[in-house]
């Protein structure tokens, strides 16, 4: 699945985020980040070593390696926003 998102992405950050989508639920994604830091589990090694490697084929540039961090900051910011989204949706389950 993650090799045709790939395939026919345009552009390699929004490429790689329609790939987590793909790749973890809404669970993982608001439990955790690339790095496990701050208290939150480490998403899959596998999984981002694999969308890594899609991508490089896809990518491929002297600046992957750079591209590659910007993309990681992308996910952890998208696994924040899943966490924001899970807080609310928790309130508002609470409230009613």
């Amino acid at each position: 699945k993650v090799h045709s998102i790939v395939f026919m992405g345009s552009e390699m950050c929004t490429t790689a985020l329609a790939c987590t989508d793909a790749l973890f639920s809404e669970a993982e994604l608001a439990n955790g980040n690339t790095a496990g830091s701050f208290g939150y589990q480490k998403l899959d090694e596998h999984k981002l070593s694999s969308l890594s490697s899609a991508l490089r084929q896809k990518f491929d540039s002297p600046s992957f390696e750079i591209q590659w961090e910007n993309v990681k900051a992308k996910i952890n910011s998208k696994c924040r926003g899943k966490r924001r989204t899970l807080v609310k949706r928790l309130k508002k389950q609470a409230n009613q």
